[in-house]
């Protein structure tokens, strides 16, 4: 059928197949349920494409069908992972005419992405940095190999170059740290409080990077998260851990009912309340002992969810951590933003 449709996601160009989401508006061939005018993503592939760009039309032949798990016992949720990002179709643009209709519709933001990646790749020569520096700061994950997936998975960091709370957190803090160092010496500090000033400067530099980034759905929640801890310190209320804990959850469960079956809702979640109960139990430890501990503690309490979602667990994946968090907190991700 022929499908005139807007690319909303950057494409990735790997091995002569590009693969992006795009809204469909218009079926001009419909199919027998009547489906001709519409507004839905779909994800399509494109065997040796022309110059792809986000927010490009075109009226192109697709191919399409309801999007489906692999069936194979312990699989990936390939179809919940999609309908999370509101995606009921996968599919392939066929031969046929093919027909650029115009090259600025729509996605202003993905454009954006796609351009400042373009300037990256030609400022940064190919290899792993340039690899990781596309990942950290644009959450574009195309340009890591095989060989790089095969050792962040075994050594557990694969959550280190998938930007979720430690990421937008980070930038947050970062930004808000600065903020109140410099808004503490000013004349302005005697009327609106340092913290709030950092806060908001905060959550804006959080929410720029996470849209940076992709909008992803942890990035999302991270923001989510960010966001209702300003409110409370606009308003000035106090919480305890538990209640600011209670709070986030069912705010983002109001907004996102359907994270419920992700794994990364429960992986985030699971790591923060891990760290509410175990800050308690450290106190009077010495300074040298918490971080391991505390690692020790967050890799135990996460373990069981690992295998309820069948997800792989890395052995030594604890002890590459003590010294992989703190240096991509501390200089990976710093240096990468700062770029």
């Amino acid at each position: 059928m022929q499908a005139r449709l807007e690319i909303v996601s950057v494409p990735v160009v790997r091995e002569g197949r590009a693969r992006f989401i795009a809204r469909i508006r218009r079926l001009e061939d419909p199919d027998p349920r009547g489906e001709a005018d519409g507004d839905w993503r779909v994800r399509l592939s494109w065997r040796d494409p022309p110059s792809l760009a986000a927010g490009q039309a075109w009226s192109v032949p697709v191919r399409l069908k309801p999007v489906q798990s692999y069936r194979n016992p312990g699989g990936w949720d390939y179809a919940g992972w999609l309908w999370r990002q509101g995606i009921r179709y996968r599919g392939y643009v066929a031969k046929g005419e093919r027909r650029l209709l115009a090259t600025g519709a729509c996605c202003r933001l993905a454009r954006l992405r796609q351009a400042l990646g373009g300037r990256l790749r030609e400022a940064v020569a190919p290899g792993p940095g340039r690899a990781l520096l596309l990942t950290l700061v644009l959450g574009d994950r195309s340009e890591l190999d095989a060989d790089m997936r095969r050792v962040l998975a075994a050594t557990g960091t694969s959550h280190l170059v998938a930007i979720s709370g430690l990421h937008v957190s980070l930038a947050a803090g970062l930004v808000g740290g600065l903020v109140v160092w410099g808004w503490r010496r000013t004349p302005l500090a005697a009327r609106v409080p340092a913290l709030l000033a950092g806060a908001v400067a905060g959550l804006a530099a959080a929410t720029v990077y996470a849209l940076l980034s992709g909008l992803g759905l942890p990035a999302q929640r991270a923001l989510l998260m960010l966001a209702v801890a300003a409110l409370l310190l606009w308003q000035r209320r106090h919480l305890g851990r538990a209640e600011a804990f209670a709070l986030v959850l069912l705010a983002v469960l109001a907004i996102q009912p359907a994270a419920v079956g992700d794994a990364g809702f429960w992986l985030s979640f699971g790591a923060v309340a891990a760290i509410l109960a175990l800050l308690p139990q450290l106190r009077g430890r010495p300074a040298w002992l918490r971080w391991p501990l505390l690692q020790g503690g967050i890799t135990l309490a996460l373990y069981p969810l690992l295998l309820a979602f069948e997800m792989p667990a890395a052995p030594l994946g604890a002890l590459v951590n003590l010294v992989a968090v703190p240096l991509f907190s501390l200089l990976l991700i710093p240096l990468a933003l700062g770029s």
